[in-house]
């Protein structure tokens, strides 16, 4: 899913930004067969999940708490995201570990990366609405739909 710009030139062509957002996922589902075809059926599954949650979360952000369907889609990503956990600390980690890579100093890079990030997330959920978008993010959202 795209995500708009922070800054824009100008008006955004809803219908530009949809389509352009068919194109990426019709990509993804082009990236998924020829997986398929070439045997490559675990890094397809993949991809498959990637396109999933994707959607997922651009459907949650898009949506209200007071959708029907928002219980629904918040749980079904909940699994997701329980299924990646699991592959990590079952599978990933183990393998990383096994590497002989140097933890502590990927993990005090991963801790700052983290502070950088959570540091410019608060500065934007700070950050003043535009008046009339109700929204933090100055009434830019993920361009998915649903």
């Amino acid at each position: 899913m795209s995500v708009l710009p922070a800054a824009s030139a100008g008006p955004v062509d809803a219908v530009a930004i949809l389509t352009a957002d068919h194109e990426s996922i019709k990509k993804k589902f082009r990236q998924f067969r020829s997986m398929c075809l070439r045997g490559e059926t675990a890094d397809a599954q993949k991809v498959a999940r990637r396109i999933c949650r994707q959607e997922l979360m651009a459907q949650i952000i898009g949506s209200s708490i007071a959708d029907d369907r928002y219980a629904a889609r918040v749980g079904m990503l909940a699994e997701y995201v329980n299924h990646h956990i699991r592959e990590e600390q079952e599978e990933l980690f183990p393998q990383a570990r096994r590497c002989g890579l140097d933890m502590d100093e990927i993990g005090s890079r991963m801790l700052a990366r983290r502070l950088d990030l959570e540091a410019g997330a608060v500065a934007v959920d700070d950050a003043p609405t535009r008046r009339g978008s109700g929204r933090q993010d100055g009434g830019r959202r993920t361009a998915g739909h649903g």
